[in-house]
């Protein structure tokens, strides 16, 4: 069904034995049941985690409140956030923008997705002076000169 599952663990109302739940994931993540919209993986840990560290029946009330209504209306910058916020962020944006061979999509998109669901802004990347370099190589010197190439074999040799 999923691509992969996360285990946690549950526990009966009455206190009786804690027992282990599998939750399947897919490639965007999971389907949130209150609203329907996907959540990724690392967020849902990262939920979880929260819960399981959270000391009250109250507390973990005020945290799924929280997340419910968890939908940033601004895009904060990376430099505004806190320090471990910035660590997580700064892990994430280097995974994304890796190159390694057979990286998957999906993985990028739920990355660019979790980006969404926390508020965070992804940094607009910056074209090296190189790139541009080549770029215009490319349409100005590259094209026109293949096109030179073309046009003066044509006419040469097959309209002459």
């Amino acid at each position: 069904m999923g691509e992969y599952d996360l285990l946690w663990e549950g526990k009966n109302a009455k206190g009786g034995k804690p027992y282990i739940c599998k939750t399947s994931y897919g490639q965007f993540g999971r389907e949130c049941q209150h609203n329907q919209s996907q959540v990724p993986i690392d967020l849902a840990i990262e939920w979880i985690e929260l819960l399981r560290n959270a000391s009250s029946e109250m507390e973990r009330r005020e945290l799924i409140q929280k997340f419910r209504g968890s939908v940033q209306r601004s895009l904060r910058a990376i430099s505004s956030l806190a320090p471990e916020e910035q660590a997580k962020a700064n892990m994430l944006l280097k995974e994304l923008k890796s190159f390694s061979s057979g990286y998957r999509e999906e993985r990028k998109m739920e990355i660019r997705q979790y980006f969404v669901k926390k508020g965070w802004e992804i940094p607009k990347t910056k074209t090296s002076p190189l790139m541009e370099v080549f770029f215009y190589f490319y349409v100005f010197l590259l094209i026109p000169g293949c096109l030179f190439f073309i046009f003066y074999i044509l006419f040469k040799y097959c309209l002459a």
